[in-house]
């Protein structure tokens, strides 16, 4: 097997890297063609390979480079769920204890069973307690409008719940879309998860991430709340081409969202992958969970018979229907990703 210690290995991939990164942004290929990127490797040790190329943003032309700050998006779900796992480790969180325990308004939550006129919508108590493990990996019950119809009507009709407008009723206006453990759905599931940490704690979330995960693996750059406008505009693909987007993350929002709200530079990002390479410890050696912890996160934690399935998208602006890679396997789901 080929290292990435290996000088001359190295050497090789930064040139295949950077073939790569250059074709990414290569605005004479339609389909591949985007304004800027950053792209790093790393291993458990350090940062390998990091360079970026393009432009951060269409309407000013600033250049991209790689100490760009980026919106995580759902990368932020990772995070979130190691500083729950740090709560599971220090007896606060039991994973399969009903989550009312912590936070009794999550016990408030029905499950859409469809609509009594143009906007009432029906709903009726779940039979089944949602637990942490559930949120977790996906299989809560909760959605996102742009992976579901009765969620996108939600929010039409609404304004909420929109995680690029985040106010004190977002999180009023979630639902479920079927009966706990039941099935497997991507959706809001870890911006619960982080006010079930807030509950749980007595802090933000933002606050005990950042003296818990940020400030010991060095992650100088992340935060919740950014007071600058200098990060990588969001853009999207039409017909028309490549344009700034409409819509971007909220920089400040009133609630700091587990599922979404991180920002951050790529190679910050690369510090906490090296937690994950190191068994729960950063490079250098500070343990941020324990190995037994990292060893249970990384195993298939769906419950038995629940298959991960496509998801079809409902606001073509906002993201493509998500097709599952036919190589992995669908009952394979661990507290970050596919196992």
């Amino acid at each position: 097997m080929v290292s990435l210690n290996d000088p001359s290995w190295i050497s090789e991939l930064s040139n295949n890297l950077d073939n790569i990164l250059y074709s990414t942004v290569d605005n004479t290929n339609a389909q591949s063609f985007a304004p800027g990127v950053v792209l790093g490797v790393t291993n458990e040790k350090e940062t390998k390979y990091l360079n970026s190329k393009g432009v951060a943003s269409l309407e000013s032309g600033k250049k991209m480079t790689t100490d760009a700050v980026f919106c995580y998006y759902s990368c932020s779900k990772a995070i979130t769920t190691t500083a729950i796992l740090q709560l599971v480790e220090r007896e606060l969180i039991d994973l399969d204890a009903p989550v009312t325990t912590y936070l009794s308004k999550i016990g408030d939550i029905g499950i859409l069973k469809g609509w009594k006129d143009e906007k009432t919508p029906i709903f009726e108590p779940p039979t089944v307690d949602i637990t942490m493990r559930m949120l977790l990996t996906h299989s809560a019950g909760f959605s996102y409008p742009f992976f579901n119809k009765d969620y996108k009507r939600m929010l039409e009709q609404n304004g909420q719940p929109n995680i690029l407008s985040v106010d004190e009723t977002t999180m009023d206006h979630t639902f479920l879309t079927f009966e706990p453990s039941k099935k497997w759905h991507y959706g809001m599931n870890l911006d619960w998860a982080g006010f079930v940490l807030e509950a749980v704690t007595g802090q933000k979330l933002g606050d005990y991430i950042r003296e818990n995960i940020f400030r010991p693996a060095r992650m100088d750059s992340c935060t919740f709340h950014i007071k600058n406008n200098e990060i990588v505009s969001t853009h999207m693909r039409t017909t028309e081409g490549l344009l700034i987007a409409p819509f971007g993350p909220e920089r400040d929002p009133k609630l700091d969202m587990g599922g979404h709200g991180i920002f951050g530079t790529v190679d910050d990002y690369l510090k906490f992958i090296r937690i994950w390479l190191n068994r729960g410890k950063t490079a250098d050696g500070f343990q941020i969970i324990k190995p037994e912890t990292h060893e249970i996160a990384i195993q298939n934690n769906l419950a038995k018979d629940l298959h991960v399935t496509d998801l079809e998208s409902f606001q073509q602006e906002v993201t493509k229907s998500a097709l599952l890679d036919p190589n992995i396997k669908p009952d394979t789901w661990c507290h970050l990703v596919f196992r």
